[in-house]
């Protein structure tokens, strides 16, 4: 697609407060659209949604863990939830380097965190 399509549509996107559209088409555009001839072409609301994202990927832990990492996480929430005790030590102990990352702290539930602790004082 054009860039001059592109800008169109996030444009219209915004001034129709569709916001969730025009993120969208920013992130897949990303490299396009931050370019400083095609930024310039934005509106004031697309180019705050930019600053915004800009500022979101900064900060955030969104790509730190992987899906595949997540999901091991998710995992031993779950055991932890059903007192599947012998899974969640074995879960811990196959992946210790990430149950000891700060990332993964803020995913895990309170009692997962609880149980992580106690397994890496034991050892």
């Amino acid at each position: 697609m054009r860039i001059e399509s592109v800008i169109y549509n996030i444009n219209q996107a915004c001034d129709k407060n569709d916001f969730a559209t025009a993120r969208s088409r920013i992130n897949k555009e990303w490299m396009r659209v931050t370019e400083p001839q095609n930024y310039s072409l934005l509106n004031e609301n697309a180019q705050q949604l930019i600053k915004i994202i800009r500022d979101i990927n900064q900060t955030s832990d969104v790509d730190i863990l992987s899906l595949d990492q997540k999901r091991t996480i998710q995992r031993m929430n779950q055991y932890v939830r059903d007192m599947n005790f012998p899974n969640a030590k074995l879960t811990y102990s196959e992946h210790e380097q990430l149950f000891n990352l700060p990332e993964t702290q803020r995913w895990l539930t309170k009692d997962a965190q609880i149980i992580c602790e106690a397994l890496s004082n034991g050892k």
